[in-house]
């Protein structure tokens, strides 16, 4: 979104404010798993060899999400 010139503010793994909505989905719908799993794998290959050393292997998943399709809340106590 950075590279975009879209503005964020984050909360924890949230994201509370979006300068551009409409382009942030479709960033978000270019967004292939297989590719990010591919990532997911070189970094836990890199970072946690112990899952080769012991034929271990990863089950990647982005199904599971929190989401909210329609509610934008304007403060944090709502």
């Amino acid at each position: 979104m950075q590279r975009k010139g879209i503005t964020y503010k984050t909360l924890d793994n949230c994201f509370t404010q979006i300068s551009d909505w409409q382009m942030a989905q479709k960033l978000s719908e270019r967004i292939n798993p297989e590719d990010l799993h591919k990532v997911l794998d070189i970094l836990a290959k890199r970072y946690c060899p112990v899952v080769d050393e012991q034929k271990l292997c990863y089950q990647w998943t982005i199904q599971q999400i929190e989401c909210s399709t329609d509610i934008v809340f304007l403060n944090r106590e709502e």
